[in-house]
């Protein structure tokens, strides 16, 4: 069904220790009422686990963070120490590659989300940079990594276009 499948499962931000548990493939995160995308638990793999014989998916715990379903993230990286604004200069910064089996495919994307220290956890994303695919679903970039700079600049770069955007900010 292509209206699940654009939306399931979310792609996750996961604090690992030794003995966690994801669940896959037997679990899958379930947003449903947490549009922050923070604290999510899991639910029973419709295909692999439906009944949930094989595995409680309620007693695995949660995952830290939900991104939206297809964003691919590939690049991820603490902003904590640099040289980066100070809106931008404690938490990760997070790049999606978008997505080919979603239709319309997931944009590639660019987001921040800031670091809780009471929690010792990532709050919600806030998108910082899209625009890398047209209304077709057609590309012309896709973002890899995000690296910040000395100068407070974000280096991106992008395996589509072959470049690396370099983002300043405001001065």
């Amino acid at each position: 069904m292509q209206s699940y499948i654009n939306d399931h499962p979310n792609d996750q931000i996961s604090r690992i220790t030794p003995g966690t548990d994801m669940g896959w493939p037997l679990c899958v995160p379930d947003s449903r009422g947490k549009p922050d995308g923070l604290n999510i638990g899991y639910v029973n793999d419709p295909e692999f686990n439906a009944d949930g014989s094989k595995l409680n998916c309620s007693r695995i715990g949660t995952t830290m963070l939900g991104m939206p379903a297809h964003s691919a993230p590939v690049g991820f990286g603490f902003t904590r120490g640099t040289a980066l604004p100070a809106a931008l200069s404690d938490g990760a910064i997070v790049t999606a590659h978008g997505s080919w089996n979603r239709k319309p495919p997931r944009e590639p994307y660019v987001a921040y989300t800031p670091w809780n220290d009471a929690t010792k956890s990532l709050g919600a994303l806030r998108v910082l940079v899209t625009g890398f695919q047209n209304a077709d679903g057609s590309r012309w970039g896709r973002s890899v990594d995000a690296v910040p700079g000395p100068d407070g600049s974000l280096y991106v770069t992008d395996d589509v276009a072959g470049l690396v955007y370099r983002l300043t900010p405001p001065r």
